[in-house]
């Protein structure tokens, strides 16, 4: 039987002649036709065999392979094709061969480093730590020698470079190429890495990897950039940029267990604003807010880094020198005084100018106790004030830390004593809380 469709497209023709030579076979055996021509029955005899040929080459054609018997064929089952082995998931039990392509090889252990350096990053958001941990592992991670970092904490700017390098203007001033990357997270740019590839080109590969790394680093410096804002929002005085007085009284305490384990003295400001109600109630609120901020600021490019500046009432400002003594203090405030005198402030069509009264106190050798201190530096300012303003006054204290230059006269707190001991008890019924200062009716 015929099954490719060659075979049965010439079934039809054979079969056709066969016929028409058995038909025309058959009328010449009856003799219908009468005529008898020699070419009849060369005819009789080849097409026979032309056709018999036209079977065979027909069926070597069509069927180059020995064929089955009819009896042994069984149907083709349907099976889905496998598939790609680049997705097919082996299973438990089939053993794996290791993957020997490049990629895979180089690519493994720099993941493992990648996240290790990911985990360091994230491990805390504080800005010490982050720059310590991006010091250590940044270059190692990279594969490159001359790598920095440019960003900005706050009002500050940066330069990060690794453990052991040459400083930045060292590095910087080397003849080689520089490959740089944005520190971009968010929509937003936290900082430029910059990376010295001498004299060779940085590969494609080795570009992605780093550009992932950035965006590392930028995250977590978005971290640490938030951190820090919410840590300056409770700690720092957002007009003037000092601390708060919770923060003040905080690191006074730890620069007092400092110098008591250093064995140094540490010198502690008060200052007051001379007749600052008057700028208030003249030029108003916001003239006031403007003075406070040109005295924060003024306070700040006097300073050293290491001073503490913190904002203690509404026109009063604690300072805390370290490792500062009493003589070094006094110039101190000196500078202090004559440069927040020379300030302008500028509103409106007005120039205001203020001036400030100091008071100055250093610590004991081993005093930790901040109240004696507070009292010596208040008395300080006390005198200060009463002994004509815009000027500098020092309180030190006796072996037991009070106060040996009291006000000449009046008490130190704001308000009058309401008990006088000169005066008799008014009470009739003698009861407690009487002084023994007090007259009573039986000594007159």
């Amino acid at each position: 039987m015929p099954t490719s469709p060659s075979e049965r497209s010439l079934v039809g023709p054979i079969l056709f002649g066969l016929i028409t030579l058995a038909v025309y076979s058959g009328l010449r055996a009856m003799q219908v036709i009468p005529r008898v021509d020699p070419w009849d029955r060369a005819l009789l005899v080849s097409l026979p065999i032309v056709a018999a040929g036209v079977m065979i080459l027909v069926r070597a054609l069509t069927s180059p392979g020995k064929e089955e018997p009819a009896s042994s064929a069984r149907p083709t089952p349907l099976v889905a094709p496998a598939p790609p082995a680049a997705i097919r998931t082996p299973a438990a039990s089939e053993p794996q061969a290791p993957s020997t392509t490049p990629r895979t090889v180089e690519e493994a252990p720099k993941l493992d480093a990648v996240l290790r350096f990911a985990r360091e990053l994230n491990a805390s958001p504080e800005i010490d730590r982050l720059h310590g941990a991006i010091s250590r592992g940044l270059a190692p991670l990279l594969g490159y020698q001359d790598v920095w970092i440019v960003t900005r904490f706050g009002s500050l700017q940066r330069v990060i470079l690794p453990e052991g390098a040459r400083s930045g203007s060292e590095t910087l001033k080397s003849v080689q190429q520089w490959v740089t990357f944005p520190l971009a997270a968010d929509g937003m740019t936290f900082g430029l890495l910059g990376i010295g590839v001498g004299q060779e080109r940085m590969s494609e590969r080795r570009r992605e990897v780093v550009k992932e790394v950035a965006t590392l680093l930028a995250q977590a410096l978005k971290t640490s950039e938030a951190f820090e804002r919410m840590r300056e929002t409770s700690t720092v005085d957002p007009l003037t940029g000092c601390s708060t007085r919770a923060h003040g009284l905080h690191r006074l305490e730890i620069e007092l267990r400092r110098a008591q384990r250093s064995g140094k003295q540490a010198a502690v400001l008060l200052l007051d604003l001379d007749h600052f109600k008057g700028v208030n109630d003249r030029y108003g609120h916001p003239c006031g807010d403007a003075v406070l901020a040109q005295v924060g600021k003024t306070m700040m490019q006097t300073l050293r880094a290491s001073d503490i500046r913190c904002r203690w009432g509404g026109e009063e400002f604690l300072l805390v020198l370290p490792e500062t003594g009493l003589e070094a203090a006094k110039r101190v405030a000196d500078s202090v005084c004559h440069r927040i005198a020379d300030a302008r402030v500028i509103y409106g069509s007005e120039e205001v100018r203020v001036t400030v009264s100091v008071g100055v106190t250093v610590t004991r050798p081993g005093e930790i106790d901040t109240q004696n201190l507070l009292l010596r530096v208040d008395a300080a300012l006390y005198r200060a004030k009463n002994e004509g303003r815009n000027c500098v006054r020092a309180v030190i204290g006796d072996l037991r830390g009070v106060p040996v230059a009291r006000p000449p006269s009046g008490p130190i707190l704001p308000f009058p004593d309401r008990r006088d001991p000169s005066r008799s008890d008014r009470r009739r019924i003698a009861g407690f809380g009487r002084r023994r200062t007090d007259r009573t009716p039986s000594n007159g």
